[in-house]
């Protein structure tokens, strides 16, 4: 301990040697493949969890090839979205967690103007059409754990 309590700020180590005690310290595996391995069952294991949120919240949401969730609230009557079209879309936090209000977005579909769960949830919408997305970190959504957006396409602008 007295070596530990001369470490002061600015020092660095130049040699570590790790001393592994006991039969589960010398089965830890330490290599990179360990590491992935470990990482992956982690990943895999909070998506079970958040697949099973979403079957539990929103039991009519349906999977897509993106990894993320989309549930149809209120079924469209209007015009059908497709790429290259101007939309007009209202965008709700169906979290509630950012305190944001209803925000309006135009955007061209298709064109990355917008990000590409958006723009994939919204092609194929019809006018008045709302959906939910649902998506957690594993695809991709920077370090937010848990992503609900609800949208409603307004108008098609061509």
């Amino acid at each position: 301990m007295s070596v530990v309590n001369r470490i002061k700020k600015g020092d660095f180590i130049r040699k570590l040697t790790i001393i592994r005690v006991g039969d589960e310290a010398k089965k830890f595996q330490t290599d990179e493949v360990a590491f992935q391995v470990e990482n992956k069952k982690y990943a895999i294991k909070k998506n079970e969890k958040f697949v099973k949120f979403v079957k539990s919240n929103y039991p009519n949401a349906k999977a897509t090839d993106g990894g993320y969730f989309v549930q149809i609230t209120q079924k469209g009557t209007g015009e059908k979205s497709s790429k290259g079209d101007m939309v007009n879309v209202k965008m709700s936090d169906g979290g509630k967690k950012t305190g944001k209000t209803d925000e309006i977005i135009t955007f061209a579909l298709g064109k990355n103007a917008m990000t590409k769960i958006i723009d994939q949830t919204v092609l194929g919408m019809k006018v008045g059409e709302k959906r939910t997305i649902i998506a957690n970190n594993i695809v991709g959504i920077s370090k937010i754990s848990l992503l609900i957006i609800n949208l409603e396409l307004l108008s098609i602008n061509q």
